[in-house]
């Protein structure tokens, strides 16, 4: 993907969260994949008058921790909205997890999300198509009307 498209996937997530001055927002990020999609967003974060106000680095484990659910709790409790950006393995460590329902279940933000590196398998004995093809699809898709979908 080029800087472009990635400046395409900011645009589309800002536009679809209408951002107000003031707003803390909470991203999760996965340091190993999408991360050119970064400083595009925080500019038009930024832009809007909100800011990012914490971080949580996405992570392949499944272990549990107390301490890690009350510390992602108050991560979310001053925040009005989360970005979870794409992962290499979308998904949440059981803290956090349970911090996120909470989160929504108590209606205090609202959040976006997508899987793009880990939303396309293979079916049966098909093959997935490559990379750069799913990339162009995901992309296409980025220009259809939420209504329309």
């Amino acid at each position: 993907m080029t800087q472009s498209d990635y400046e395409k996937c900011a645009r589309r997530i800002a536009g679809a969260l209408q951002l107000a001055p003031g707003e803390k927002v909470l991203i999760k990020v996965d340091p190993r994949v999408f991360t050119p999609v970064i400083a595009p967003l925080q500019n038009l974060v930024r832009a809007s008058g909100a800011h990012i106000s914490g971080a949580i680095l996405a992570e392949d484990t499944n272990l549990e921790s107390g301490d890690e659910f009350a510390s992602l709790r108050h991560l979310f409790s001053n925040a009005d909205v989360f970005i979870w950006l794409p992962e290499l393995r979308q998904g949440s460590r059981p803290a956090l997890g349970r911090a996120l329902i909470e989160w929504l279940d108590a209606r205090r933000g609202r959040a976006v999300h997508f899987h793009w590196h880990s939303g396309s398998y293979p079916i049966g004995f098909s093959e997935l198509p490559s990379k750069d093809f799913i990339d162009r699809s995901y992309l296409a898709a980025l220009d259809v009307d939420p209504a329309d979908l």
